[in-house]
């Protein structure tokens, strides 16, 4: 940056052949005309006025900057979550109910559906589980066990487990109901006589 009348300045610095360099001069103006001139010289190249095919400057293209939007990968299942209640408890006879939420292998939320997910139950009753395409990304999963006690619900993306798969669910009995509710015992017997 030069603040006073000096008529040259010089500088030494090391660049390397077919390397772009930044180059930034700043100039100003204080009475008359100002200009700036740029030389180079090296040991094979004389001292001289740096010729324009070495010198470049960067501009926008037509109609830039240009708007980027990354779209996710594919959908990797051990990236993809699960929330809900039908991930753990539920009551017999009741619909329980599940979503999972898919991802990429980089952990990019997927903001459309298409994914093929896959849902199992086993243990103490095997309920068919149905999953439905949102179409955003995420996918509902419901079933009704009519049998209490433990399953286990496997969901699975491409035949890989989604994070925390298989869930270990516990299905409550329901409420008594008196036309499925049967009493025995040796006091029934000696009432009804």
């Amino acid at each position: 940056r030069l603040d006073s009348n000096i008529t040259k300045l010089s500088a030494s610095i090391d660049l390397v052949a077919n390397e772009m360099y930044d180059i930034t001069i700043l100039y100003r103006e204080l009475i008359g005309n100002a200009f700036v001139k740029l030389f180079w010289s090296s040991e094979t190249i004389p001292f001289g006025a740096i010729p324009a095919q070495y010198l470049f400057y960067s501009m926008n293209t037509f109609d830039s900057p240009f708007r980027n939007f990354a779209v996710p990968a594919d959908t990797h299942g051990p990236k993809c979550s699960a929330t809900g209640f039908g991930l753990t408890n539920g009551t017999a006879g009741e619909l329980l109910t599940f979503v999972v939420t898919t991802f990429d292998e980089f952990g990019n939320r997927r903001l459309e559906g298409g994914s093929t997910i896959m849902a199992s139950i086993s243990g103490a009753s095997s309920p068919v589980v149905t999953v439905t395409d949102n179409g955003d990304g995420t996918y509902s999963g419901t079933y009704t066990s009519l049998v209490s006690g433990e399953h286990s619900l496997r969901v699975t993306i491409g035949e890989k487990d989604i994070i925390r798969s298989p869930f270990s669910v516990i299905v409550h009995p329901a409420v008594a109901h008196a036309t499925t509710s049967t009493a025995v015992g040796p006091a029934l017997s000696a009432i009804i006589c």
